[in-house]
């Protein structure tokens, strides 16, 4: 049984497949990298569509926009 052509074919090992370009590379990684920032930018306005711009209308408190400052008066 081990001697039949399909065994035979089974176990020889696969052809090797040429490595891309370096342009090739690049690109993918080029493209990767977009579609990441794209995904992350569209949740981003989906999020803000979502939650109905009341995250954008908030007002940042003197002590988060300058720590220090909370700090010298005594907080």
């Amino acid at each position: 049984m081990a001697s039949s052509p399909l065994w035979a074919a089974t176990a020889t090992a696969p052809a090797p497949v040429a490595a891309p370009s370096p342009f090739a590379s690049l690109l993918q990684v080029i493209l990767g990298l977009a579609v990441v920032l794209g995904a992350i930018v569209g949740v981003a306005w989906l999020f803000k569509r979502l939650s109905g711009g009341m995250l954008a209308a908030r007002a940042v408190s003197a002590s988060w926009a300058a720590p220090w400052s909370a700090r010298r008066s005594g907080w």
